[in-house]
């Protein structure tokens, strides 16, 4: 996985991921046909790696859990 260059909207928990403090992929293409970028946090890829997607609030427990 590749560092984000820009801030974003962590797809797991929804809170702000900051330039290079996540990760970023690759999610298909908009209805312009822009592709569309997905970004989450480093713990978030590796805490709910190969599980399924938790809800918003899983994720935000999980990442004050620290």
């Amino acid at each position: 996985m590749a560092r984000n260059m820009y801030a974003g909207l962590c797809y797991r928990c929804g809170e702000t991921v900051n330039a290079g403090a996540g990760h970023f992929e690759k999610a298909g293409r908009h209805e312009n046909g822009k592709t569309r970028w997905l970004t989450q946090h480093a713990d978030c890829a590796i805490r709910w790696r190969g599980k399924p997607n938790p809800t918003k609030e899983e994720a935000k427990a999980a990442r004050q859990c620290k």
